[in-house]
């Protein structure tokens, strides 16, 4: 079994999602977590702005002056 940070044990080959937006597993070799979030990266950074929302793990591109409006985003990383 393995041992995260919070001090919980879980049990070999099992996963799990954490408040942090992370998908970890328990391996031999110990804990493997990576992000469950997408970044947005290429938008009008000038007239659009993101917004994260830790409930979903996502993000939302929104207008600087007009917060209901969508923006383009042309690319994401992880």
């Amino acid at each position: 079994e393995c041992r995260d940070l919070d001090g919980v044990t879980h049990p070999m080959k099992s996963e799990w999602n954490t408040s942090n937006c992370e998908k970890c597993s328990c391996e031999e070799s110990g804990i493997h977590c990576c992000s469950l979030v997408s970044i947005p990266v290429s938008y009008d950074r000038s007239k659009c702005k993101q917004i994260f929302h830790q409930e979903t793990c996502s993000f939302t591109v929104v207008e600087k002056e007009n917060p209901e409006k969508t923006c383009v985003v042309k690319g994401w990383i992880m």
